[in-house]
């Protein structure tokens, strides 16, 4: 069935830990990259090249090709053929069907994520789910919050209403501080973890075009 709504209403996605499941990725990539050095130098070169964005694909395999001792382009392309495995490895599945759904409604998606734009450019492309979003929006890391901030009521200038799902409490928490009783923009906490909990914020624990049409005035 094809739910109408109206288009003055958006909804507004995060990409990791929303669409994307970075933990699963991460796994696969550290499995890899633990054929070249004990697993625990992974982590300690994971952390070590870590930039203002945060993760940084490119110097991580650097880092280890350099401890391991061979090509750095060897790394570095067998690490994009993992990232390469986006679409059947690493979305959740309530994600592909909610935007598939909302995108059969009629509701505007936009991606609104931080970190490197390199990366969560990649990560999108590879996704095969670009063609429904709207725009695409990336944000520096170190400053999520605010960036995130000031993305939204950028976009939410275009609608009546805006939903936007962030799997980060810390950005919720900081946008509901910020936006009160704002019906214009509205942040959801998607609590894929279900350890953390905080009753004043909306939350789920997947995505349901049902759930906004229910909970959030469409239509």
């Amino acid at each position: 069935m094809i739910l109408l709504v109206p288009m003055s209403n958006a909804v507004v996605l995060d990409w990791d830990g929303v669409i994307f499941c970075d933990d699963l990725y991460r796994e696969d990539l550290f499995g890899m990259l633990a054929q070249y050095v004990p697993s625990s130098e992974v982590t300690g070169l994971y952390q070590e090249t870590k930039d203002s964005n945060g993760f940084n694909d490119i110097a991580l395999a650097t880092a280890v090709a350099q401890r391991a001792g061979v090509n750095p382009e060897e790394i570095i392309n067998a690490s994009n053929e993992i990232l390469s495995r986006t679409a059947t490895n690493y979305l959740f599945p309530d994600a592909i069907e909610f935007i598939h759904q909302a995108h059969k409604a009629g509701i505007p998606l936009h991606v609104l994520t931080a970190g490197s734009k390199r990366i969560q450019s990649h990560k999108i492309s590879y996704s095969n789910l670009q063609q429904f979003f709207a725009s695409v929006t990336v944000v520096p890391a170190h400053s999520t919050e605010q960036a995130k901030q000031q993305a939204l009521e950028s976009m939410a200038k275009n609608y009546t209403a805006t939903l936007f799902f962030d799997d980060r409490l810390a950005t919720i928490v900081h946008l509901h501080s910020l936006l009160g009783t704002n019906n214009a923009i509205t942040p959801v906490y998607v609590n894929r973890i279900q350890t953390q909990v905080h009753d004043s914020h909306k939350q789920v624990e997947e995505l349901s075009v049902q759930w906004v049409i229910s909970h959030f005035a469409y239509g």
